[in-house]
């Protein structure tokens, strides 16, 4: 398909990428940064978070192991 386009328009749709970024990796850094907002601005937690910390982690083959209820309360009492 990309040798079927014409250069002019591959062109244009780069010039509007430039300008308007779009994708997974900018959609996940526009919710991180919304993310990072909100927590900072109404919980105000001890340590201010970043939007680093709500990028997705790398798979670790682990993610379906289950949260033990003493660990979640130890995550949540964390950030007030």
């Amino acid at each position: 398909m990309l040798a079927e386009l014409p250069a002019s328009i591959f062109h244009k749709w780069h010039k509007h990428y430039v300008a308007e970024p779009w994708g997974y990796e900018f959609e996940m850094y526009r919710h991180s940064e919304i993310c990072t907002y909100l927590v900072n601005g109404l919980y105000n937690p001890k340590k201010p978070v970043k939007p680093s910390d709500f990028y997705p982690k790398e798979s670790t083959g682990d993610e379906d192991k289950d949260i033990s209820e003493d660990e979640l309360m130890k995550v949540l009492k964390g950030i007030g």
